[in-house]
């Protein structure tokens, strides 16, 4: 059987390969702008910060997403950026990666392995 961690990472070396094939989306929501806006971020920035995410970042997945037509499970994801506490919701569809969440936590975010 394969452990979790195994399957986690699996994902994220897909999730980064993705990222370095340049076929990689961010969804415009108004909670992402404000966030990237806050962290003097661009969508580049927030890419990188996504290839770093490890099984330690890992809240939840993969899962059935209620909230978009795109086929494909989402994964949630949580990061320490600048003293900000990011949530991070991506999916893997067939044109690439979706980032769907990409802003400040509105919740205590519970992660896994840490």
């Amino acid at each position: 059987m394969v452990n979790r961690f195994v399957i986690i990472d699996r994902y994220l070396d897909e999730v980064a390969s993705l990222i370095e094939s340049n076929k990689c989306f961010l969804i415009e929501m108004e909670k992402n702008k404000k966030t990237i806006l806050k962290l003097g971020f661009t969508k580049h920035n927030v890419f990188d910060e996504i290839k770093k995410l490890s099984y330690l970042n890992y809240i939840s997945g993969p899962e059935r997403d209620e909230d978009f037509n795109l086929k494909g499970l989402v994964w949630k994801f949580g990061k320490k950026i600048n003293e900000l506490e990011i949530y991070i919701k991506i999916k893997v569809v067939s044109k690439g990666l979706t980032c769907i969440s990409f802003h400040e936590a509105e919740y205590k975010i519970n992660y896994l392995f840490k």
